[in-house]
């Protein structure tokens, strides 16, 4: 491998993008529900909730009325197809297991 991960490793990936129309700034996942020192912070729910709310009113004005879904909703209809056949492979790869 390129970067030699170790085992028990996820590669993940980021995106740089351009805006080249004036939206306003989608607003980010606050940091206290991605950021976790030493254990897994798993009491979010409210702080998800309420973030749900600020995306879904983002996405009402942005686009005039069209669209309302929230956070969660876009995440898990993501995640609810297969985009990578080769995923499960290279976790086991990476010392992942699965029953």
């Amino acid at each position: 491998m390129l970067l030699r991960y170790v085992t028990n490793v996820y590669k993940g990936f980021f995106a740089i993008s351009y805006q080249y129309r004036n939206y306003s700034k989608k607003p980010r996942l606050p940091q206290k529900a991605i950021w976790h020192k030493e254990r897994y912070d798993t009491n979010l729910e409210g702080l998800i909730k309420e973030y749900d709310q600020t995306i879904s009113n983002y996405m009402d004005k942005r686009t005039n009325g069209k669209e309302t879904r929230g956070w969660s909703q876009e995440i898990s209809s993501f995640y609810n197809h297969i985009y990578y056949l080769e995923v499960r492979r290279m976790l086991e790869q990476q010392g992942f297991g699965f029953k």
